[in-house]
């Protein structure tokens, strides 16, 4: 398999989610970008996707194929926190073990 042929899955297109994918680009690797809209200033050639990863179907479907998925989920302002979390994380992890991918998760919840 070559360098850019196994699938990058990045959930979210906040600052880390976008910093993910651009350096995931710059080398060259096969990115698809998960976001509830399927919006997002994403890089070039950058598969865009739209999906609740809060509902775990959907995730297994975004996350079809992925070698890694990175969970750079955020929730604006952190509306709703304590009620969306779990579901997100229970996405987050059907969508990475129904492909066979590695879930690297990043967190810059400090409050």
């Amino acid at each position: 398999m070559a360098h850019g042929d196994s699938l990058h899955v990045v959930i979210g297109a906040g600052p880390t989610g976008r910093g993910v994918a651009e350096r995931l680009r710059s080398d060259g690797r096969r990115v698809r970008v998960v976001t509830r809209s399927g919006r997002g200033d994403l890089p070039e050639g950058a598969e865009r996707v739209a999906a609740d990863v809060g509902d775990p179907e959907a995730a297994r479907r975004a996350c079809a194929e992925a070698r890694v998925v990175f969970g750079c989920v955020g929730l604006p302002g952190y509306q709703g926190w304590e009620e969306k979390w779990p579901g997100i994380m229970e996405g987050l992890l059907a969508g990475a073990e129904s492909s066979g991918a590695r879930l690297v998760f990043s967190d810059k919840s400090w409050r």
